[in-house]
């Protein structure tokens, strides 16, 4: 029986959000009281995703920011997080579609 492999760069759907969220917040801590979540998590979840992808997507330590480190996107971030955009809003459409078709024709498992 074959096994699934996850073979894209950016994994799964917590990692997708995680690197949205972060991109919108400009902070781990920002985006950890959005997600109801702690920065180490975030900070796991965004080093995943770089080493998956090859390349840094946030550069770290924003000049600017007040009392925590900022993270502003790179060039390869902001493609990166407009595409990871696309595909959550993908996902969030096939989902409701999925749920619509369940109640219409009456299937549940």
């Amino acid at each position: 029986m074959p096994r699934w492999k996850d073979t894209s760069a950016f994994g799964n759907r917590q990692r997708l959000v995680a690197f949205v969220t972060v991109a919108e917040a400009g902070s781990l801590a920002g985006a950890a009281r959005l997600l109801g979540t702690d920065r180490s998590n975030l900070y796991y979840a965004i080093k995943q995703l770089e080493r998956r992808v090859g390349t840094a997507l946030f550069e770290r330590h924003v000049p600017g920011m007040r009392l925590t480190p900022g993270m502003r996107l790179t060039p390869l971030g902001t493609i990166a997080v407009h595409h990871a955009r696309k595909v959550l809003q993908e996902m969030d459409a096939a989902n409701r579609a999925v749920a619509r078709a369940r109640e219409t024709l009456g299937g549940s498992m």
